[in-house]
């Protein structure tokens, strides 16, 4: 069995809240084991970041941190789909994912963070 991943990206009120109900319980209905990963960049918002009022270098310090916890969640949730559903395929449901890092900071930035985090 797989661990699939499904990236689900938007600005907000677009929608994802209610795709990632739908889709989860129409994969659930499918057989799939789902698993549903929260977006970081909100839960440290509402944890208190204020990203709007950083200066660029604290913005692309707090994306690049933001990069790399969304990583360490997905493969944490990839991990616990493989250990605790190993004879089922699982779908990690992300609400928004890496890549939206790019949106915040333009391809030069993201290329320099990438580059920084291998």
């Amino acid at each position: 069995p797989r661990v699939h991943r499904i990236v689900i990206t938007g600005g907000p009120c677009a929608g994802k809240t209610t795709a990632m109900a739908k889709l989860s319980v129409r994969l659930s209905n499918m057989g799939f084991a789902v698993y549903v990963v929260p977006e970081l960049a909100t839960l440290t918002i509402t944890g208190g970041a204020n990203p709007s009022a950083y200066n660029r270098q604290q913005f692309v310090a707090w994306e690049t941190a933001i990069l790399r916890a969304q990583m360490d969640v997905e493969d944490t949730f990839a991990e616990i789909a493989k250990q605790c559903t190993p004879d089922q395929h699982s779908v990690l449901l992300c609400d928004r994912g890496t890549m939206d890092v790019l949106a915040y900071v333009g391809h030069d930035t993201f290329a320099e963070i990438l580059e920084e985090n291998n």
